[in-house]
Formats: C-alpha cells, structure tokens, sequence
C-alpha cells in the first residue's frame, strides 16, 4: 500500500486500485493514473507491464511504501518501480473446536467452516477446517479483516476489526458452544424440549421430523450428552465472542 504523508492517497496492491481520499473518486489502474495531492504535489502511477508499474512523486510531499499497517520500509523520492509480486501477503491460522463432538469423522460431518472478510467489505474467503479443528488463510493482504466460524446447531463464533500486517497471525483456539436446536440463535426452553423429545430416538441427518438439529455430536442418536451439551448453554445468544 503507498501513502502519502496525510493519507490522502492509498495505492492498493490487492485489488491494483489508486484510492483518494482528498476529494476525487476511486480510480481502478486499467490505464496511466495522475492524481493530485491536497496541498500540492502529485503521484503517478503507470502500468509499464503486465503486473508492473511505474509510481512517481511529483512533489515535495513524502510518499512512503509501506509493508503492513504501520511499518514503513521505503520512501519515494523520485520515483519507484513495483509489481504484484512485491506484495506483502501473510498468513491467519488457528483452530477450532465443537462442544461434546470428539470424533474427526462426527466433526468433518458436522462441516463447520470459517468466514474471512475485510472490515470494510469485498468478497468474503472461505475455508474449511481440517478434521482437527485447524485452518488457515493464506495470501492475505495486511488489512483490517472480520472473521466468523459456523455450524450448523451451534452458536457461532466471531472477532471484528483485527489486523493481518507483517506478520503472520495466529488466534487464539475457540469453541463453538451447542444449543441452537431450531435455529433462532438463543439456546432457550424451546430448544430443550426438543431435544429432549427425541431422546433415544435414532437420527438420520441430525435434524428430527419438524428440522430441529438434535444430535449435537452427530453421533446418530440422541443421547444425554446431546442434552447436557444444549442445557449447558441456556440462554446464551450467537454469535459469541472470539476470544
């Protein structure tokens, strides 16, 4: 990402755009980009070739290369080449863990999966975990990200603006907590009942006759620690925190 010294302009590498925020519009690099600075001075920035480009201070004004979010490594005072390969990528792992499921086969069928987003939007990236719980992101541009983990009858899990910068990351190891029997993301008397109902009852699917989740462990019936799991949560609410 490149700045200048009053943030006024952001080059982007990820997504290869020139945003300026003194005024004028978000330009995309498809073609040779001038922009002017707010108190004078101006930056260039020019495609010479496939993923290469030309950026050139043409001021007074400092414009510096940084690697991540706040460490600088580079300042521009003529002018610089760059390509997509000088990105700075990292990577974001940890792990995750269901409550009262501890067979990797129960886990994989549950298929709980995580859910990448940059705090001010984009495509969301999605992984799966391994059979133990384990993920990781790869390739990421530093960047302040949100992430969710998901599965269906537990509440969710999620962390809102933390940033990936020059560095790897990893979090801290989570668990997702059962209860959320007919899907209203409150564990409450509701939820018991119904599982509570199916008790002993062999489950196909984990889902009963009206579609509530009552085989929490995937374990194909319905047992106490289907119940205990759930009743363990009473009126907890998702998501929850990532801790």
């Amino acid at each position: 990402m490149y700045l200048d010294q009053n943030d006024a302009v952001k080059f982007e590498c990820g997504s290869l755009k020139l945003e300026v925020t003194n005024g004028a519009v978000e330009v995309r690099l498809d073609a040779d980009t001038l922009v002017s600075l707010t108190g004078g001075g101006e930056v260039k920035i020019s495609e010479t070739a496939t993923d290469e480009y030309l950026i050139e201070n043409r001021g007074s004004r400092t414009v510096m290369l940084i690697d991540g979010v706040e460490s600088i490594t580079d300042t521009i005072d003529g002018a610089e080449s760059w390509t997509t390969n000088d990105t700075v990528s990292q990577t974001l792992s940890g792990a995750i863990t269901l409550q009262s499921v501890e067979s990797t086969s129960t886990f994989d069928l549950i298929a709980p999966r995580l859910v990448l987003t940059r705090a001010d939007g984009g495509t969301p990236i999605v992984v799966i975990p391994d059979s133990d719980g384990a993920f990781e992101f790869t390739n990421l541009m530093p960047w302040s990200y949100e992430i969710s983990a998901t599965a269906n009858g537990f509440m969710s899990v999620g962390k809102t603006e933390f940033p990936v910068g020059g560095s790897p990351v990893t979090l801290f190891a989570t668990e997702l907590r059962a209860g959320i029997v007919d899907r209203d993301n409150i564990v409450n008397i509701r939820d018991i009942s119904a599982i509570t109902a199916s008790f002993g009852a062999a489950i196909v699917g984990r889902v009963d006759g009206f579609g509530c989740i009552v085989d929490m462990n995937a374990d194909g019936v319905v047992d106490v620690r289907d119940i205990s799991a759930v009743a363990a949560n009473f009126g907890s609410m998702s998501p929850l925190a990532w801790p």
